[in-house]
């Protein structure tokens, strides 16, 4: 059986490590399966890079100036689709198709017509769609084109979160889609990509050379984290007189302006702005703690690698617990997040007690149970006739 994945300029590193180890898995297992790994831009080709996935094809992505609102696969130019279709037909018969996003599923639905024209014939394959992190809108433009191309879309909801799942079921029922397809498996997490015994050179590389705790800022993706809120909960915190430091993704919302507040007022010292914060295997062995201000992955990262964990209540979800796996702020505001993270910060006790029972939580997130649920939902997968797909290609 050959599996072909398609990974886009904007996938996650947390989905092209979720990719990268259950292709792993599968060989090492012995499965008879063989992955065929497509990478679309540059962009998609060094986070392959990061996680270690190997990419079999690589497509040039020439995008066209990106309009307000519109995500980058819209702005790819015809040229790109052409040449994943050309790159799909290269690969030849695959068995099924996964995407591991919908702007990745709209990618393969496109290339995939493509080569299907040029072969003249039909060919049905059944094709997944993984995603990761909350509902969009129910009028997101991503998840309504997608629709649009195919009202039978299968997707596979990679979440801890139930919430997630039925906010998803909803969105696709108002774009027409079948609900019932959405279907919610828990993300696998290999422990073994937690990088442990370099807590101190991590933290050198931050700059953070003292005892200040320092406070790992999770999303996933990292680009929905609001950085303005993490810095004044953070900078709350310091406020009383205890050292925090603050990790934070590059791609976060608002950084700038929460950059410039922080040299406003005198606190350079405040935050560190990495790409390593979106690999948290790598990350959070130098932390003292993580801020949730977002679902998703991350989360299960967080409590497998033993680090407390402070939430928004908007990203605890049905995963997280008050004071039982972590600190939920059920207001959400900068003031009671770092009236968290004080109290964390002054309780050995309760650090120790929420990392234990954060450990055990991630059980329920082994990278084996991941593999056989993938295979399974692959395998009831539906199909995709190449007829309806054309009409949806002259109409996108």
């Amino acid at each position: 059986m050959r599996w072909l994945h398609v990974i886009e300029p904007g996938v996650s590193v947390a989905a092209a490590a979720m990719a990268a180890d259950l292709i792993g898995s599968d060989a090492r297992s012995g499965r008879d399966v063989e992955h065929v790994v497509c990478a679309v831009g540059a962009a998609a080709c060094d986070v392959a890079d990061v996680v270690g996935l190997r990419v079999d094809h690589r497509v040039a992505a020439s995008a066209t100036a990106l309009a307000a609102g519109v995500g980058p696969v819209t702005a790819l130019t015809s040229r790109t689709r052409t040449e994943l279709g050309r790159a799909i037909e290269s690969i030849g018969d695959v068995q099924r198709m996964h995407a591991w996003s919908i702007d990745a599923a709209l990618l393969m639905r496109w290339g995939w017509c493509d080569a299907l024209i040029k072969r003249r014939k039909r060919r049905d394959v059944p094709q997944t769609v993984s995603v990761f992190g909350p509902a969009p809108r129910c009028g997101s433009p991503a998840l309504r084109r997608l629709l649009r191309h195919d009202t039978r879309a299968h997707t596979t909801l990679i979440t801890a979160d139930e919430h997630a799942r039925d906010s998803w079921r909803a969105a696709t029922a108002q774009q027409r889609g079948d609900a019932e397809r959405v279907v919610l498996i828990e993300p696998g997490v290999d422990t073994r990509r937690l990088v442990t015994g370099e807590r101190d050179s991590s933290r050198m590389r931050w700059s953070v050379n003292d005892g200040r705790s320092v406070v790992a800022v999770l999303s996933d993706p990292p680009q929905q984290t609001d950085a303005l809120l993490a810095m004044l909960s953070v900078g709350i915190a310091r406020e009383t007189g205890r050292a925090f430091h603050m990790l934070i993704h590059r791609g976060a919302v608002g950084l700038e302006r929460a950059a410039r507040v922080v040299k406003a007022a005198g606190r350079g010292e405040l935050m560190s702005v990495r790409d390593e914060a979106a690999e948290p295997w790598r990350s959070l062995g130098g932390c003292d703690m993580a801020l949730a201000l977002g679902g998703g992955v991350h989360l299960a990262w967080a409590l497998a690698a033993g680090v407390p964990v402070v939430a928004h209540y908007d990203a605890a979800g049905t995963l997280l617990r008050h004071e039982d796996n972590a600190l939920i702020s059920d207001m959400g505001t900068a003031a009671n997040l770092a009236r968290m993270m004080c109290r964390l910060h002054d309780d050995p006790q309760l650090r120790q007690r929420l990392a234990d029972a954060g450990r055990n939580s991630a059980e329920r997130f082994g990278m084996d149970r991941f593999v056989d649920q993938m295979h399974a939902i692959s395998g009831g997968a539906p199909t995709f006739a190449d007829g309806a797909d054309r009409r949806s290609l002259r109409a996108g």
